[in-house]
Parts: structure tokens; C-alpha cells; sequence
């Protein structure tokens, strides 16, 4: 197993799939699958699959069911095969119906264990011409010895007298083996006297240490030490040769295409006196820093590839390419032919046309220099700003602040509107309102102040607009369109935008367009979103994009379907962009302009909440701050008065009780003074006041 995962690390084969036959010997080395994928983990392979075929024996249609399984495994792309364990008779109908299947054809890779390979040389040459293409291992063995060959010329004899009709009468490892147990039984009964038990025996063969025909017998811990070593073979389809030397490091082939009509994105250079070529380009710089952060080694060489970006699919698609490396565009009818990688770039489609310089003219004009939200917020502050200072102002009896309920709301409102424009005809004579007013005013300044800057720019400052903004315009005067030769836009406006082919100009490169547009060639030009950016930052006051775009997938790179290559880099790119790698190799080759970026936006001029978010939440605060220090006053004033009141009640209780046991006492020691009526009714009062 170790040997097999040696193998399929070499080449960087990470999904593998694993084949064999049920039977009571595999069952019992359970090991053996476990082995296998814990050496391929060392490779950073793994097993995508395992397909177990029951016993041959016990099939009732074993090439019918053979057939179909190997046929569920194309449907899912599997490519390189492990036979982890097999009867001969069983490997003699899978390789059939695999070559049958198209599936042990170049692309397809098989390794076969030594179970059935150690019997080759003795199989049907039809079962060899089956094989061709397969790896596999065979035991090897010491042949240079006498006691093989002593032992060979005894078996060829007997062999020869038994099978004459038989073409290989040489001894195989199983024969080898078979003899090699024998003996060690033979040794271990050779001094015994007597019977022997099972557990003797069994002793006595695990103290076995002799030099075998296989290799050396010996065992610890009642299991076999010895170390086999096995050779590499080849089948070549009539033959097997064992491999003697390790396979040259296959290079993948990256296509990149030569005539790119953006060279920032891609570039080829032809060195005549070296006869070298080099490549560049953003497109070439991210993809090698993507293989950069590959977990294993990847050997590749660029490949120039003269022809189209169509053409490109096609030949990964025909495994002419193994990659492709360009600014490639994601598209729907580009799957059919391979897989794309995680985009490194978002793009669209947009059109782009010669501006013409235009004042913004709307009824609404005065509105749209805040946003709503600032208009909302700036109303709110003015009425609670208003309303604290004329709340507060009348708690202190300012009597400009008074009024009944109905004049003191509508005063409030009027006096919110009045700070505006400073125009309040009320006097402020407290400091926590002339403190809420100060600040209040500064706000005021600031947004006033933007307020005309932004208006006065909006009003007077000339926009670039786009001269056409209607695909329906060009479509109707017949107007020439220009597009890149060499991308997929030509057919996307033919087939989807539905211009005639006659219409369309297409331009090699660039840096042409300008001299299209100077010289009435074309009246609108069509790019992928980040070319389109490279040539407004040359142009940026004489041309603009022109509104709705068409989103695509992005700029990908193209590998074959099914490539296990492809998740590799994908992960690698969104690495790349999580660290904004990605973002920096755009700056140092694509030099994207900002004005290119700001003139398309030269409309949205607006002011929004977040740019005087810090003076109207000092403003905010500040108010809120007075409103509690108000309701704070309040409520002491309110409960001083209470106090009064309650004070005031409570002497005039006293001193009515005072003086009624004034009365009380000189009717009393004076009844004669009072007389009988009062002091009566004095008792009277008596009563009533003790039952209070």
C-alpha cells in the first residue's frame, strides 16, 4: 500500500478509487484499505470511491454486473483506479470490460496489487493485451541461489510430466511460498517425539528463523517479520517490463493566448536572439501566486496559443491543454467544454460612448442636494431644539414664552421654524437655552454652508453624459459598434442584442478604439467591465459608460472537468482575495484610474446623513441633556410649592386647635362667662372633633 500511495504521490493524483473482490482473506486484512489511506493522507491524496464487487463465484451474471458498475464510475469523472484485491479469474472480466468501456485508454490509470500480478507470466495473452497500460507490483525473489535452483529444476521436471502442454513451467511465488510453509512444518515436527498438538506446533513454527526460497522465515510476537520487496512492472499489452527507472515529471501545459487585446491583462514576448518566450500580465501574476500557496509541488510550462478564446476551451476540452491561463469570461455555454476556477475578477458588460458635457437640470433640483434621511433628521432637530428652548424658557416665567395651550404650541412651532433663519423675534434670557442655541446655530452654519457649495455645483458645474444611452438607438440607426475580435462579445451581440454582423467592428486591440471613435469608425464600443476601466483611464473626459450593464461570471481560469487541480487554486484565489493579495496586484499592473471611477458618478453630488453625523449628534446630545436638566427643575418647583401649601394647612390646623382649647379652658373655670349655650356647644365641637 505504502508502494501503491508512492506511486499516485509522484504524479500529485489526489482522488483515487478503490476496486475489489469480497472474499473471507480480505475481510479478515481489514488493514488493508485503512493502510492504504493513511498513506495517501502523506501524498495529500485520499480515496473519493470505493466499489466492492461480491465474489465472482457467487455472481449469477458477473460481466453484466461488472459492466454496470464500471459504468456508474465514468459518470462520476474517476480517473485513476487502485485494484486493492482480486482473484485472477476476476481481474480477467474487469480489464475485459474496462478496455471495452473506453476506460483503459491514455488518461486512465490502473494499479494492481500482487495478488493476481504474481501470476502473469502463467495467464492467456489475450488477459496481457487487456491490461496494457496497467502498474502493478510483483514479489520479488532471490534467484541466484542453489538451493532455488535446485528446488526449480525439481518443480520444471515434475511440472513438465504433469502439464506437457503448458508453456511457463518455471515456479511462482505462490509456489515458492507454499514450499517455504511446508518446510518451516517440516522443522518444526522435525525433532519432536511423539504426537504434536496444535499449540506445540504453533510454538515451535513461531521460533522459525531459516532462509527461504521467499525470503527469510522468522516471526516475533507470532507474527512474520519478513520484509518483502517488490517490483514495478508495466504491461505494455503483449509483455510486462519492470520499471527500472523513475518516469520523467510530466509538465502541465498552460495555454495562454498570443494575440490578447489587453496586454495588462496578458502579454507574450518572442525573445529572437535567446529564442525564449515569457509571459506577464495580471491574469499570469495571480495564477502564479496562486500555485504558490499549493500545498504540493506543480510542475507547468506556458504554452503560446494563437487563436481564439473559444478555441482555447476546445482544447482543454480535447486535452490539447491541460489549463488555460487568460482573461477568460465565465459564461453558461462555456461549461459544456471545462470547469472555471474561482473568479479572480468580477466583470460586466457595459458599453461605453463618447460623452457630452451637460448642466443637471431638475424641478426637484433644491431637494436632491440632501438625501431624505438628512432632511427628516434636520426637520426633527429643528422642532425638538425649538420646543426645549421654548419650554424652558417658559418654566422660568419668561413672559414672551406664555400664553394658553393652544398659543403655546402653535408659538413653539413658529419659534422652530424662526431659528432657521435667526429670525425669532422672542429674547432668550436663560443660559442653558442660549447654550442649546449656540450649538443648534453652529449645526446650522455647517449645513448651510454645504448646502450652497453642493447646490451651487449641481447648478452650474457641467456634467459628462453619455451621448447615446440606448442599445435600441444603435440598433435602429444601424450604427457601427465596436468589440474585442478575440472574446466571446461578438457572439453575445449577435445572438442576444440581436445587431446585424455587418454592424460590428472588430478591434485588435485597445488602444484602437480611440482612433475608432476620433475618425466616426464606430459610435459605441463594447467591454468587459475591467477592460473598460483600463480605457477610460486614459480617456476618462471623453468617454463614459453608459447605464443598464449586463453582469457575467467574472474572469476565470479554465481547467478540464472533473480536474482536482481546479478546487486546488479556487481555494488558493479566495485566499488571495482574503488577504487582499489580489487587490495589490491590481494596482501595481492595472493602473485603474480614479476619475474614470468619479466621472461616472459626477451625479451623485448629494449630502447624506453620515457626513454631519458628529455635529448633529453633539446637537442631539446637548438637547437632550437640557430636557432632563428642565424636568429635573420642574418637578423641585413643583414639589417646593406642595410643600408651601401643605405647610400653610398644617398652622391654620393648629391654630384653630389652639384656640378651641382656649374656649375650651375658660368656659370651663368661667362657666358663668360663656354661658350655658356656649359651653354646649362647645361640647358639642368636643364630640365631633374626638370622633374626626
Amino acid at each position: 500500500m505504502k508502494f501503491a500511495a508512492a506511486i499516485i504521490g509522484h504524479f500529485r493524483w489526489q482522488k483515487v478509487t478503490v476496486i475489489y473482490e469480497q472474499s473471507d482473506s480480505f475481510y479478515a486484512d481489514s488493514r488493508l484499505r485503512k493502510q492504504l489511506s493513511k498513506s495517501l493522507k502523506q501524498h495529500n491524496s485520499f480515496v473519493e470511491c470505493d466499489l466492492a464487487f461480491p465474489s465472482l463465484s457467487s455472481l449469477p451474471e458477473p460481466e453484466a454486473i461488472i459492466e454496470g458498475k464500471l459504468n456508474n464510475l465514468r459518470s462520476k469523472s474517476s480517473e485513476i483506479f487502485v485494484l486493492l484485491h482480486s482473484s485472477l479469474e476476476f481481474a480477467t472480466v474487469l480489464f475485459e470490460k474496462a478496455k471495452k468501456m473506453g476506460i483503459m485508454e491514455k488518461g486512465f490509470v490502473w494499479i494492481a496489487k500482487d495478488d493476481f500480478v504474481n501470476l502473469i507470466e502463467y495467464v492467456e495473452p489475450s488477459f496481457i493485451q487487456n491490461m496494457k497500460g496497467v502498474i502493478g507490483f510483483k514479489m520479488n525473489y532471490e534467484e541466484k541461489t542453489k538451493p532455488f535452483w535446485d528446488f526449480s529444476f525439481k518443480f520444471r521436471r515434475k511440472f513438465r510430466s504433469a502439464y506437457p502442454k503448458e508453456e511457463h513451467p518455471y515456479p511462482s511465488m505462490y509456489a515458492l511460498q507454499a514450499y517455504d510453509a511446508t518446510l518451516a512444518i517440516v522443522k518444526a515436527m522435525e525433532h519432536s517425539e511423539g504426537e504434536m498438538n496444535s499449540s506445540e506446533l504453533i510454538n515451535r513454527l513461531s521460533s522459525s528463523d531459516f532462509e527461504g526460497l521467499s525470503g527469510k522465515i522468522s516471526f516475533k510476537n507470532g507474527k512474520s517479520v519478513q520484509k518483502s520487496t517488490f517490483q514495478i512492472i508495466s504491461v505494455n499489452g503483449k509483455i510486462y517490463i519492470g520499471v527500472q527507472t523513475v518516469p520523467k515529471e510530466r509538465k502541465l501545459k498552460i495555454g495562454v493566448p498570443v494575440q490578447s487585446a489587453v496586454k495588462e491583462f496578458v502579454s507574450f514576448r518572442y525573445d529572437q536572439e535567446e529564442k525564449t518566450t515569457s509571459f506577464g500580465g495580471f491574469s499570469v501574476e495571480v495564477f502564479e501566486a496562486a500555485v504558490k500557496l499549493l500545498p504540493y509541488h506543480f510542475p507547468y510550462e506556458f504554452v503560446p496559443f494563437n487563436g481564439t478564446y473559444d478555441e482555447m476551451l476546445i482544447a482543454v476540452y480535447n486535452k490539447r491543454l491541460d489549463a488555460v491561463v487568460a482573461d477568460m469570461t465565465i459564461l453558461d455555454d462555456r461549461y459544456d467544454y471545462a470547469d472555471f476556477s474561482q473568479p479572480y475578477m468580477d466583470c460586466e458588460i457595459v458599453m461605453v460612448v463618447p460623452a457630452k458635457k451637460d448642466l443637471r437640470s431638475s424641478i426637484f433640483i433644491v431637494v436632491t442636494a440632501f438625501e431624505w434621511k438628512l432632511w427628516v433628521v434636520m426637520a426633527a432637530l429643528s422642532l425638538s431644539t425649538g420646543a426645549i428652548i421654548f419650554l424652558n424658557e417658559h418654566a422660568n416665567d419668561n413672559p414672551e414664552f406664555g400664553g394658553s395651550f393652544p398659543q403655546i404650541i402653535g408659538s413653539m412651532l413658529w419659534f422652530s421654524v424662526t431659528l432657521l433663519s435667526f429670525a425669532q423675534r422672542e429674547s432668550i434670557k436663560n443660559n442653558l437655552s442660549r447654550f442649546v442655541l449656540t450649538v443648534w446655530l453652529f449645526v446650522i452654519m455647517i449645513v448651510t454652508a454645504s448646502y450652497t457649495a453642493v447646490l451651487s455645483s449641481m447648478m452650474t458645474v457641467p456634467r459628462l453624459q453619455p451621448s447615446i444611452v440606448e442599445v435600441d438607438y444603435l440598433q435602429k440607426t444601424n450604427a457601427i459598434v465596436g468589440c474585442n475580435e478575440e472574446g466571446f462579445i461578438p457572439r453575445y451581440l449577435t445572438d442576444t442584442l440581436k445587431f446585424k454582423e455587418e454592424n460590428l467592428k472588430k478591434i485588435g486591440s485597445l488602444s484602437d478604439y480611440k482612433e475608432a471613435f476620433e475618425k466616426k469608425q464606430i459610435a459605441a464600443a463594447f467591454f468587459i467591465s475591467p477592460h473598460a476601466k483600463l480605457f477610460l483611464a486614459n480617456n476618462s473626459k471623453r468617454f463614459v459608460i453608459a447605464k443598464p450593464s449586463l453582469q457575467v461570471g467574472g474572469l476565470a481560469y479554465v481547467f478540464p472537468k472533473g480536474s482536482s487541480l481546479n478546487a486546488d487554486i479556487s481555494r488558493a484565489i479566495l485566499n488571495m482575495k482574503q488577504r487582499g493579495e489580489i487587490n495589490h496586484l491590481e494596482e501595481r499592473f492595472l493602473f485603474f484610474s480614479d476619475s474614470s471611477s468619479s466621472d461616472q458618478h459626477m451625479d451623485d453630488l448629494s449630502l447624506y446623513l453620515s457626513h454631519f453625523s458628529g455635529p448633529l449628534i453633539v446637537s442631539s446630545v446637548t438637547t437632550a441633556i437640557v430636557f432632563l436638566i428642565i424636568v429635573v427643575r420642574v418637578i423641585r418647583k413643583r414639589w417646593s410649592i406642595h410643600d408651601s401649601i401643605q405647610s400653610s394647612l398644617m398652622y391654620r390646623r393648629i391654630s384653630r386647635w389652639a384656640a378651641f382649647l382656649l374656649v375650651e379652658c375658660h368656659a370651663r373655670f368661667y362657666p358663668g362667662y360663656f354661658g350655658a349655650s356656649i359651653i354646649q356647644r362647645q361640647n358639642n365641637l368636643t364630640n365631633i372633633v374626638s370622633e374626626k
